[in-house]
């Protein structure tokens, strides 16, 4: 039920500030209030939903201030994988990323480019074995995630070929067993994506 709902509300089936009408959606499911209502509960707890005393509960919505902070921590976490992940990565590992950058740069809408984005970065941190880092991050990610997936910018292709070049840059680094270019070209990436960002909110 927990994961059913996350699915769905970083899909963007339920939209930020959405109510959730339990009722209704158990009914749509065929199950019971009460494990809806505790799936809920962890999501209350991991950030996604709000529970709203005699008002009920709505998704997430980020102020863009929010946002920004957290792409912020976002940053620190992916650099923070960086130093480790050459300890980990494998031939295997490098193909998927080499491939996955022409899928990026494949993408035709800002949904799907986000989407597939994202999986880059999160196999990045997955590289760095360290499962808590992990967890942390895909905390955040979401959170972001829910914001971005509803997110209108016009123009967003513009910026594709220089990110397929940094991410290019990436996964050369990786390939290189350098750790000083890897660090270089990670943050260099992710302080333009951060300014992207706060030019697209506005």
């Amino acid at each position: 039920m927990y994961e059913l709902l996350r699915e769905r509300i970083l899909g963007g089936a339920y939209k930020p500030g959405q109510r959730l009408d339990v009722g209704a959606i158990a009914q749509q499911l065929g199950v019971s209030q009460t494990p809806l209502k505790e799936a809920l509960a962890a999501l209350a707890r991991e950030g996604l939903v709000e529970i709203k005393a005699r008002s009920g509960t709505y998704v997430a919505q980020l102020a863009t201030r929010d946002m920004i902070e957290v792409f912020d921590i976002r940053i620190s976490l992916e650099l923070l994988a960086a130093e480790t992940l050459l300890a980990h990565f494998t031939a295997s590992d490098l193909q998927w990323l080499s491939a996955q950058v022409q899928v990026i740069q494949a993408t035709q809408t800002l949904d799907e480019h986000y989407r597939e984005n994202a999986k880059f970065h999160q196999r990045l941190v997955l590289l760095s074995d360290n499962r808590k880092l992990a967890e942390l991050y895909d905390q955040l990610h979401a959170h972001v995630h829910i914001a971005l997936v509803h997110l209108v910018a016009p123009g967003w292709w513009h910026d594709s070929p220089i990110e397929a070049q940094e991410h290019t840059a990436i996964v050369a680094a990786i390939r290189a067993n350098n750790s000083d270019e890897l660090r270089a070209t990670m943050q260099a990436h992710l302080r333009r994506s951060r300014a992207t960002l706060a030019r697209q909110l506005g």
